[in-house]
């Protein structure tokens, strides 16, 4: 989850200008330092949700680091932060519906 928010965040800044992301190793760029880039190019990451990505992000290194697990309801929780950022952030930025990508009964859970 954690990943695909990174992703979409260079993806954006590789639309926006291709040369200056290659040049500039932009694709380099951490987690946090993709955030503040993003807006940086005028792109709108609302409060609310820099604070639930910075949770998850944070949670994804204890789990890769620390090998601290977090249990299934904080989980489902993490899961309904990145699915409600990533329906908003690619309808915004990239035009894609990610209802339209991912069947229903793999988003039950997580649609608010």
């Amino acid at each position: 989850m954690d990943q695909a928010v990174e992703y979409a965040l260079k993806a954006v800044l590789y639309e926006l200008d291709r040369t200056r992301f290659l040049e500039s190793h932009l694709e380099r760029l951490g987690y946090e330092d993709a955030i503040m880039e993003v807006e940086k190019n005028g792109i709108i990451i609302l409060r609310e949700e820099k604070v639930e990505l910075r949770k998850v992000h944070g949670t994804r290194n204890y789990a890769q680091h620390r090998a601290v697990i977090p249990d299934s309801n904080w989980t489902r929780e993490y899961m309904r932060w990145v699915y409600n950022f990533m329906k908003r952030f690619c309808r915004d930025n990239f035009n894609v519906n990610i209802d339209d990508l991912i069947p229903p009964h793999m988003r039950a859970d997580v649609t608010t």
